[in-house]
Parts: structure tokens; C-alpha cells; sequence
């Protein structure tokens, strides 16, 4: 009998302390919440939740924030619900949800556009400060014009996007760490631009990233992508609709004066002509490159310390990123 009552005191003092964790963790949550989007008000992109709900209570903390909205300058852009959730038992694993519509109206155009989805979700799991794994997917999105009626301005059946750590590369001298990045488009249709059927692929290595989360920084990057295969390797970006086609391969780094520095291959096949009612046949020769006798087109574009090159044409200023 006493074992017994010894046992239940001890489960009632287990379930009443993490009964009260579990409230002071919430409590914490909320408040680090509302500061956050306090002090958004003095910032440039200005962040309101109307009502931020925090449930889940024992296992779960699901963080849920009703009517968000950004604001900057002229642009509106609202959404119903954005859901959070982590695990207790799984803190460094995160999931979020998205209902929709989305509403983006931009008061100095007069723009009023809004994107609905069927699914929305993306993953974040961590290692320490160190990121693992992202993922975001999102299935049946629509971009409509809103302004008369209903207008279809663009859709995608599917979009996926993830980055993973390659833990094989990583350089614990250095603390940096390599990623994997590998990101989907199906049945893409834009009606304006005659897009039916699209589908886009990429694949690429995000190279010499800080470990450390806390670290991440344009700055960050273009220190370490100065030195001899570093940067952003594009291995595929390849796309194709009912009439086009497109391909590019090739690496963007930095030099020792954070200028871009890089190479990449164009190639597309019955893609310039349909901007032939927007450029002249000079600027569709700079962009696309000229045809060769398989009817394709190929273009080199280089980065040479900030400056954009196509072909040996100069056509754009970038600055150092940081």
C-alpha cells in the first residue's frame, strides 16, 4: 500500500511539473512572439498577427498565428493561418503549415492578386545550431488576378524544394559545411506568357556554409567563397514546356574582394522568339546567344568582379554581397 501511494505521489509531482513547464515554456513563446512582431512596427517590412494561440499541451507545442499580415510601403500581403508545431520529445525537428488564400494587393499600382493552394507544408530539422535538413512542398498552387473577377495568371501542380547537409564534406577546421540542393516544378501554366506543360529541375552544392546557423551571412558566404572550389555549383537547372526548352550549368563564387566571379552555359531551343514582341533582334542576340544549325541557342554568361557579362557584353552591375 505504501509502495503504491509512493508511486502515485510521484507520478502526480511528474504530471504537475511538466504541467507547469510546459505553461511557462508556452508563456515564453508568446511573449518572444509578441516582441518580435512589436518591434517589426519601426521596420521597413512591418509584421501583425491578429491572434497568436499556443496548444498542443503534453507532447506538442503547436504554435498557431490567425490573420498574418506584412506591410511594406505600398504592399499588403495577409494570410489566414500559419501553424508551427514541435515535438517535445523532438525540439530540433519543425514543421509548418499554411492555409490560404494569400491576398497581395499593392496600393500604389492598384494590383489586387491572390494564391491558393491545396497543400502547403515545410520541415526543419536541425543538429544543434547546425541545419540538417529543409524542405518546403506545396501542391496545386494558383496565382490569380483579382482585380475583375478571377483571372488565372499562373498555377504549378507541384513544387517541391529541399537542402540537405552532406556530412561527408564537411571541414570541422574551418567549421563550414556543404549542402545539397534539389528543388521541382511540374505542370507549370502561365497563360499570358503561353506556357502549358512546364516542368523545371534543378540540382546544385552550396559550398563552404557556416555550421553555425547563428552565422549565416551574405558576408559569411563571400569570405569563404574566395578560395579555389567554393561557391554555388549549379550541376542541373534544366526546364521545358510544350514549345521550349532550357539548360544551365555552371558555378557562382567570389573574389578576395567579395566582387561575383563565375561561369555559366545557356542553352535553349524555340525559347527567344516568344520575346520577340519585347526585344529587338540585338538584345534577343545578347540574351538567348545565336542559333546553330540544330536550331538551338547558346549563350555564356560570366561574372568578372561583379560585372555581368553576356558573351563579351557587358549588361549589368552587381554589388559585393555584404
Amino acid at each position: 500500500m505504501n509502495r503504491f501511494f509512493f508511486l502515485l505521489i510521484f507520478i502526480v509531482l511528474i504530471v504537475v511539473g511538466w504541467s507547469g513547464a510546459w505553461i511557462f515554456i508556452s508563456s515564453q513563446i508568446t511573449d518572444k512572439a509578441e516582441e518580435f512582431f512589436l518591434a517589426s512596427k519601426t521596420q521597413n517590412l512591418q509584421l501583425d498577427c491578429a491572434e497568436l494561440d499556443v496548444a498542443g499541451f503534453p507532447f506538442r507545442f503547436d504554435v498557431t498565428c490567425t490573420d498574418l499580415t506584412l506591410r511594406q510601403n505600398d504592399l499588403n500581403i495577409s494570410i489566414p493561418e500559419i501553424k508551427t508545431t514541435v515535438l517535445v520529445y523532438r525540439p530540433t525537428h519543425g514543421l509548418l503549415f499554411a492555409k490560404g488564400p494569400v491576398q497581395i494587393i499593392d496600393t500604389f499600382t492598384g494590383s489586387s492578386r491572390e494564391i491558393t493552394w491545396d497543400s502547403l507544408s515545410a520541415s526543419v530539422r536541425t543538429n544543434g545550431w547546425t541545419l540538417a535538413r529543409a524542405s518546403l512542398e506545396a501542391k496545386n498552387i494558383q496565382l490569380n488576378d483579382t482585380i475583375f473577377g478571377r483571372t488565372l495568371v499562373a498555377s504549378l501542380e507541384g513544387f517541391e524544394a529541399h537542402i540537405v547537409e552532406d556530412k561527408e564534406l564537411r571541414d570541422t577546421q574551418i567549421d563550414t559545411t556543404f549542402y545539397n540542393i534539389f528543388a521541382r516544378v511540374t505542370q507549370a501554366e502561365a497563360p499570358e506568357f503561353d506556357v502549358k506543360d512546364g516542368t523545371l529541375e534543378m540540382t546544385a552544392l552550396l559550398m563552404d556554409v557556416p555550421r553555425d546557423l547563428k552565422n549565416w551571412s551574405l558576408a559569411a558566404l563571400s569570405k569563404n567563397w574566395y578560395e579555389e572550389s567554393t561557391g554555388l555549383s549549379i550541376d542541373k537547372l534544366e526546364g521545358s514546356d510544350h514549345k521550349s526548352s532550357i539548360s544551365i550549368v555552371g558555378r557562382l563564387s567570389t573574389t578576395a574582394q567579395s566582387m561575383l566571379t563565375g561561369n555559366f552555359d545557356f542553352y535553349s531551343t524555340d525559347l527567344a522568339h516568344r520575346f520577340s514582341n519585347v526585344l529587338n533582334s540585338f538584345e534577343l542576340d545578347t540574351v538567348f546567344g545565336l542559333k546553330s544549325e540544330d536550331g538551338s541557342n547558346y549563350q555564356s554568361y560570366s561574372f568578372l568582379h561583379g560585372i555581368v557579362m553576356a558573351g563579351n557584353a557587358p549588361i549589368l552591375s552587381t554589388k559585393p554581397p555584404r
